[in-house]
């Protein structure tokens, strides 16, 4: 078995969640002064107790300040005379919450969260209870990467109103970018325990299941997902991933080769498939998808990595030998091209070459240096070594 695949980065797109979280900036085009009565509103919602959840509040007020920015009579009028006004109405008074969120809504949809979170404080300490205004400055936070301040305002939210699902998802979320896991965990199971349906809670304990070496709980949430979004290419991408770590690599293959055929063409799609390929022995399918990958990132490490490992798979020993030699050019300390270019001569017989190249390996593993006295059996542990392996993406060694 290829045991690389147990070590293979997992691919962890945040986007399912994230998107969520931080939706993208909206165009403001036009405005008019009478928007300023939204942006609290409903009333009856401003502890987040009439039902709504977060999410499809943002939603709703968003369109609603498009529709009147959009609707405004008078064509002169515009982004900037509307913040003049709310200028106004807040040096008149300055503890007018609406028009302090107001503001921060503008500076948000504008894409100017440090201006947004400063009018959403503000209109915090005039309105400390408000469930959307402490959400919305915690987003503005985990945007400005403070993600300490962030949690401050996501738990002052879940005191508020503790039965929004999609908060709880937001809370571990930040919680894991803190690394406080574990935690993040007992997060978002909250929110399912809110709502079992939810389908960002369910993708993202998924993750963090795979995170915490959890794989089984992982694959039974993202087969539940599957189930009920069958045709979900996002979901059956990370199915084929578990599987592959489980060493169920026929499943892997299975998940991914249909994504191939519907034209997903994504590098860490291509990369991982190729890993599965060679895992299966399929070495003429792994080289082809490794020439596409070739082709676009004509200097990453991984890819030439796999190719050399698919030469020497294929008893093309020199043509193995030169290729992780270029890797080690490219990367001097990818542990996995050293112990590949070993296996090479181990398989010519050249086992003077052989640990040669280990001992040259083994100074860029201090950390078990001082462990292994004894120099052959430092030279095995590296033969056994399957260190972990880096993201494949279009890295800065990427040329045209």
């Amino acid at each position: 078995m290829f045991s690389m695949k147990k070590a293979i980065f997992l691919s962890i797109f945040l986007s399912m969640f994230l998107s969520m979280f931080l939706p993208g900036a909206v165009p403001v085009i036009a405005a008019e002064s009478g928007i300023t009565d939204v942006s609290l509103q409903p009333a009856a919602d401003k502890g987040g107790s009439a039902g709504i959840d977060f999410e499809t509040y943002q939603k709703n007020l968003d369109e609603l300040y498009q529709v009147a920015l959009w609707t405004n009579p008078d064509a002169e009028f515009g982004v900037n005379d509307l913040i003049v006004d709310l200028n106004r109405k807040i040096a008149a008074n300055a503890e007018d919450a609406e028009s302090l969120a107001s503001l921060g809504h503008l500076y948000r949809m504008l894409g100017v969260p440090t201006e947004a979170n400063r009018f959403y404080q503000k209109a915090i300490q005039a309105a400390p209870d408000d469930f959307h205004l402490n959400v919305f400055s915690a987003k503005m936070f985990f945007r400005l990467d403070n993600h300490e301040k962030a949690l401050e305002r996501i738990n002052k939210a879940l005191e508020i109103n503790p039965l929004d699902a999609g908060i709880w998802v937001a809370k571990g979320l930040t919680l894991m970018r803190l690394g406080r896991e574990s935690e993040a965990i007992e997060s978002v199971q909250k929110a399912l325990e809110i709502d079992p349906g939810h389908e960002e809670a369910l993708f993202f304990l998924s993750i963090l299941y795979q995170r915490a070496a959890r794989p089984s709980e992982a694959l039974q949430l993202l087969e539940k997902l599957a189930a009920n979004k069958p045709g979900d290419k996002f979901v059956r991408y990370h199915l084929g991933a578990l599987f592959l770590a489980q060493n169920k690599t026929g499943k892997a293959i299975e998940m991914w080769e249909g994504l191939f055929k519907e034209g997903i063409r994504a590098p860490q799609i291509l990369f991982n498939l190729t890993v599965a390929y060679l895992d299966h022995g399929d070495y003429d399918k792994a080289e082809v998808l490794l020439n596409h990958l070739k082709f676009f990132y004509s200097r990453e490490a991984d890819v030439d990595f796999l190719i050399a490992e698919v030469y020497r798979r294929m008893g093309k020993l020199g043509e193995a030998a030169a290729k992780y030699r270029e890797v080690i050019v490219l990367v001097p300390d990818y542990i996995s091209a050293y112990v590949g270019l070993a296996r090479v001569f181990e398989q010519q017989g050249l086992l003077q070459e052989r640990n040669r190249v280990l001992q040259e390996a083994n100074q860029y593993l201090e950390s078990q240096a001082a462990t292994l006295k004894d120099p052959q059996k430092s030279i095995e542990d590296l033969l056994a070594l399957q260190p972990p392996k880096k993201q494949f993406s279009a890295s800065a060694n990427t040329t045209s």
